[in-house]
């Protein structure tokens, strides 16, 4: 494997534990009305809000690393090995 390749291996495994959260928050969301309103701090809005915020970030990372990995390796560096 590449040092590209690991790279974006990591940056999947990254796009992994985003989405674990992101689906932490929507069980928080499901499990919210179970609850008074006056237990949280947050609306429910805020909160939907960023559990799909953090799930469309996660499914990026893990969809097209690619982007991320040419960002850290420009086409420059790959010309001067």
């Amino acid at each position: 494997m590449t040092e590209k390749q690991v790279f974006g291996l990591i940056v999947r495994g990254l796009g992994v534990l985003v989405i674990l959260d992101g689906a932490r928050q929507a069980w928080f969301l499901i499990m919210r009305f179970a609850y008074p309103p006056s237990v949280f701090h947050y609306p429910f809005s805020l909160d939907l809000l960023y559990a799909v915020v953090v799930l469309m970030v996660g499914l990026a990372l893990m969809r097209s690393p690619e982007m991320i990995v040419r960002l850290a390796w420009s086409e420059e560096s790959e010309s001067s090995r």
